[in-house]
């Protein structure tokens, strides 16, 4: 009988033979042969300067705008098919993203995540945006290890950066109508328009709209979830200033409705919860993936708007770049935080925010010295608001029906400044010694933050109030000092390898009241060879890594609160690799693999709410939250010539896992098993590039996995939500 666990071996192995393939045909041909079929040759700024992806010294995936476009990938999810180390889920409408094990382990408005999102260079403040209204992509770049130096805070994990694409000197434009499955409808469009031949236009219009969920009620007539619609919009302006100066000028808009924020029991609330809250006896908690009992309809409101402005100017020897960018945000959002038929427990989220940032960097050369400097400043303001009504009382609590929590924060501001330099000294034209650092301080300021039991006895009768803390004044401040050195060796024109230490750290903050959490800090030693074989049809990218990681910030369920907490140590090591092979001008491969061995240290110790009777558990050894032993993808695209009926290309990606664990306990329950989802491209291409039809099958096999997971003893279960399930589509491009 195949079981997942066989399944998975044997995919592994299959991994395992194609990314060997490549040395094997490096060492058959004695080091390549010149011509034939060449892999494209990507060029990143991720480490702020114009370098081919291959001669980054340090662990980098991109992908370029046509792989973006015929893979359908917009947003975060579904880099993890593509990109070893990562992992990335949503729950209740926020993307986690983790990388080698190392993300976001906390939820609510003001969560740090530890992998950070730019777009155009610009931080992402907000989880619920990193994931959303990237269009119009010309390459997406994802560095994996803390990138402290360059990116600064919240970038333990790494960094993913979405690099829209900006206005040409060529009238063009293109518009796009998809149609997939759960009656999921996409429009795009695209329009281009020089002004003269010094400013340059790019306007892109993005609509969808899911009109079946992904998520029934058992209930006959309950709401559905998992469906909505977005609307986004990008406006940029380039013009040349002069011979050495640019600008490039951009707005956005975003606007998401929907039934986003749902989650799901997978398991009936607990004996203890029952004594507690007797109602729950009658709750109906279907385990069936995608499946729930909601009461209420899930509904969610986002919207976000901003603009950005990139200048650079060119000097004899050196460059000046500047970033200032602002933003405003805001999010509502109501749903039922149990999932289940009892009006336990309706949960409203709202959040404003607004967000200043400004980023100046100066680089440039001095004989063997290829130099960078560079400062950062950024005001993050934030409002937000989270209330618990309880229709049915909370009696386990002491909560009588119409009883509110009720906590929020007018304001939580962050005020982030950093300066950093980087570093590569050329020894001579092979040996290169990297150095770099960065210093920060944010400083945190969290007022009137309150939480507040409210008992209603009837329309506008309000018992008095019953304070768990009154209005909180907290300023923490933090100071972070990130370097990064190391040594990079062409060992020939298409083999290299180097050698690096950096550090990173996630911010720390407030929880409520005035408990303040620690930045958490990550020293990681990292070494990687890179390969161009065969005549630049193979590159072949494998990289060992060890973590120092202290202070990791973990949440701890009390009731209905999650406040985080500082864990002494974690222990991480892995190896990735990465391969590419252009095998003939119709076929090509890419794999990655990844064996990752990441765990929690010494000293952490943690009570789990929905096992107390195991008491204090000494938690060495356990596994990171969404770290799995082993995971791998593989693609095959076969590519026809082009003829009188145009071209085609057809695509299969597989991605495996091992087991997935949630929470820090490790229990089967807190886990998903191993699982592998099978994604399906076809793509035609008319003849004269005018026009292109795209039919997907995204998780062809209908795999049922977990997303993300987390628990509460409100009601002594866990609560999820699962990735989506197949869907199949069609998309018509046209361009003009």
């Amino acid at each position: 009988m195949t079981t997942p666990q066989n399944r998975l071996t044997a995919t592994a192995s299959w991994m395992a033979l194609i990314l060997a393939a490549p040395s094997m045909a490096l060492a058959q041909a004695g080091g390549g042969a010149e011509g034939g079929a060449q892999l494209e040759e990507l060029i990143v700024t991720a480490q702020k300067r114009e370098q081919s992806v291959q001669d980054v010294p340090g662990a980098i995936s991109a992908l370029g705008a046509e792989a973006i476009q015929r893979q359908g990938i917009t947003d975060a999810t579904n880099l993890q098919f593509h990109v070893p180390s990562l992992v990335a889920g949503k729950l209740a409408g926020v993307t986690a993203v983790s990388i080698r094990g190392v993300g976001l382990n906390q939820y609510g408005a003001t969560a740090q995540p530890g992998v950070a999102v730019h777009v155009d260079g610009v931080y992402q403040s907000r989880t619920l945006t990193g994931g959303l209204g990237q269009i119009d992509l010309a390459r997406i770049e994802v560095l994996r290890g803390p990138q402290g130096t360059l990116y600064g805070r919240n970038a333990t994990g790494g960094a993913v950066n979405f690099v829209t694409a900006s206005p040409s000197s060529e009238f063009e434009g293109s518009v796009l109508a998809g149609y997939a499955s759960y009656d999921d409808y996409h429009l795009n469009g695209v329009l281009n328009v020089p002004l003269s031949d010094k400013v340059r236009t790019r306007l892109v219009l993005d609509y969808t709209d899911r009109n079946k969920g992904f998520v029934k009620n058992v209930v006959p007539g309950g709401p559905e979830a998992d469906k909505g619609s977005a609307l986004s919009a990008r406006f940029k302006v380039a013009a040349d200033l002069a011979e050495n100066a640019e600008v490039e000028l951009a707005a956005y808009y975003l606007r998401r409705e929907g039934g986003f924020p749902w989650l799901q029991l997978n398991s009936p609330p607990s004996a203890g919860a029952i004594a507690g809250n007797p109602f729950f006896a009658g709750a109906i908690a279907p385990l069936k993936p995608l499946r729930f009992s909601a009461d209420l309809k899930p509904s969610s409101t986002l919207e976000t708007y901003g603009g950005s402005a990139t200048a650079t100017v060119d000097f004899a020897g050196a460059k000046l770049k500047s970033i200032t960018a602002w933003s405003w945000y805001s999010y509502e959002g109501l749903y039922d935080s149990d999932g289940t038929n009892i009006a336990f427990s309706p949960l409203l989220d709202v959040a404003k925010s607004t967000t200043v940032s400004q980023e100046f960097n100066l680089s440039g050369d001095a004989g063997r010295l290829d130099w960078l400097v560079g400062a950062f400043y950024m005001n993050d303001n934030l409002k937000a608001f989270t209330q618990f009504d309880f229709p049915v009382g909370y009696p386990a609590a002491g909560l009588a029906p119409a009883a509110r929590l009720t906590s929020a924060s007018f304001p939580y501001r962050v005020k982030s400044a950093a300066v950093f330099t980087d570093n590569v000294f050329n020894v001579t034209d092979r040996l290169r010694l990297l150095a770099g650092a960065r210093y920060s301080e944010d400083k945190v300021t969290s007022r009137s933050t309150t939480i507040i039991n409210r008992v209603q006895v009837a329309p506008g009768v309000i018992l008095p109030s019953i304070v768990s803390c009154n209005v909180v004044e907290t300023d923490p401040t933090f100071h972070s000092f990130t370097p990064r050195g190391g040594v990079q060796y062409d060992v020939s024109d298409d083999v290299g390898t180097y050698a690096t230490v950096s550090r990173g750290f996630k911010d720390g903050g407030v929880n409520g009241c005035d408990t303040i959490y620690q930045p958490e800090k990550i020293t990681a030693y990292e070494t990687g060879l890179r390969v161009r074989a065969l005549g630049g049809s193979v590159t072949f990218n494998p990289t060992l890594f060890y973590y120092d990681y202290t202070d990791f910030q973990v949440t701890q369920i009390r009731g209905l609160s999650s406040p985080v907490v500082n864990a002494p140590k974690a222990r991480v090591k892995g190896l990735e690799i990465q391969a590419a092979w252009q095998a003939s001008e119709h076929i090509s491969f890419d794999a990655t693999f990844t064996a990752l061995d990441a765990q929690y240290g010494a000293g952490f110790t943690n009570t789990d709410t929905l096992n107390l009777a195991a008491g204090v558990q000494d938690l060495n050894g356990k596994r990171l939250n969404r770290a799995p032993k082993t995971s791998g993808s593989l693609g095959a695209q076969y590519r026809t010539s082009m003829s009188d009926l145009g071209r085609l290309t057809l695509r299969a990606d597989i991605y495996a896992s091992s087991r997935i664990y949630f929470r820090e306990f490790n229990t089967a329950l807190d886990s998903q098993k191993a699982y592998e989802v099978i994604n399906l491209n076809v793509v035609w291409d008319s003849p004269d590039g005018r026009y292109t039809a795209r039919g997907f099958v995204s998780n062809a096999g209908d795999e049922h996995y977990l997303a993300q997971l987390g628990a509460t003893d409100a009601y002594g279960a866990r609560f999820s939500t699962y990735a989506p399930p197949r869907q199949m589509g069609v998309e018509l491009r046209a361009r003009f």
